[in-house]
């Protein structure tokens, strides 16, 4: 019967937070360090984990995070945007698009691991996913 949902605010004129709610009641709030684009996140048990989407001087970064953690940078050497986060028996996936300009390439992470999902030139943009 609780809703539990996760986005950002602006922290300071330098960095957003992410933050969750329970209900309409804050339950953390984490600066990040920067601006997003967005913040996209999921839960498992207890556990809020989320991608945060920085975009800055033309590229895309994303950050994973675990409750008030961050666990690691996802494909730091491209442009990327992340869209969707899930976690299955302690494996984190996420899915989103390698950026190329107007091009995009979809990718699955698994466990921070990228695996390209279709070629560029499909002209495919992941959303959403569900593992079972």
């Amino acid at each position: 019967k609780d809703i539990y949902v996760i986005g950002h605010e602006n922290y300071n004129s330098n960095s957003d937070a992410a933050v969750v709610w329970k209900n309409d009641v804050e339950v953390f709030k984490l600066p990040l360090g920067g601006l997003v684009s967005n913040v996209v996140g999921s839960m498992s048990g207890k556990d809020y984990y989320f991608v945060a989407n920085f975009y800055k001087n033309n590229k895309g970064t994303t950050v994973v995070y675990k409750n008030k953690t961050k666990l690691y940078q996802l494909s730091p050497d491209k442009s990327i945007a992340a869209n969707a986060i899930q976690v299955v028996s302690g494996k984190v996936y996420i899915v989103g698009n390698y950026l190329n300009g107007t091009k995009s390439t979809p990718v699955l992470w698994t466990d921070g691991k990228a695996q390209v999902l279709f070629a560029e030139g499909r002209k495919i943009y992941l959303n959403d996913f569900v593992v079972k």
